[in-house]
């Protein structure tokens, strides 16, 4: 068991601990240079679309589907605010975060940084727009 942070890694959960060991065919890891919960998310979310679909990933998913591939209980985050702050985040630009590329223009990833730093945010923001369609950035894509 590993920890990161105030977390730790469970059986089936994403081991924090080994995050500069973990490799990939398809993805360049070494590009994610955050590590916040929503960095963890994106590494784990990356590791899973591999072993499901090997170098064959879908192009374009939804909010939804990403977030049926890293649920709360696999990434190690115990509280569903900090989860659910970490999926705002997630889709978000803060800290020079670019992740993914939205489909539709209006849904900019500035709606879900302005969400994710506002302290009136609203943690179910990423549920709202779960039919929302997004490509993993290319730059991540080896």
């Amino acid at each position: 068991m590993g920890m990161f942070g105030k977390h730790k890694a469970r059986n089936g959960e994403f081991d924090r601990s080994s995050w500069n060991s973990q490799k990939s065919d398809v993805f360049d890891l070494d590009k994610i240079h955050l590590r916040a919960n929503a960095d963890a998310l994106f590494v784990c979310l990356l590791l899973s679309l591999e072993k499901d679909y090997g170098k064959d990933i879908p192009k374009m998913m939804t909010i939804e589907d990403i977030s049926e591939k890293i649920p709360q209980r696999k990434v190690g985050i115990s509280k569903p605010s900090s989860y659910d702050y970490a999926m705002i985040a997630l889709f978000g630009g803060q800290k020079g975060r670019d992740y993914f590329l939205f489909e539709n223009p209006k849904m900019r990833r500035d709606l879900f940084t302005e969400q994710a730093n506002s302290t009136l945010r609203n943690n179910n923001f990423w549920k709202r727009h779960r039919n929302e369609k997004v490509t993993i950035n290319p730059k991540y894509v080896l």
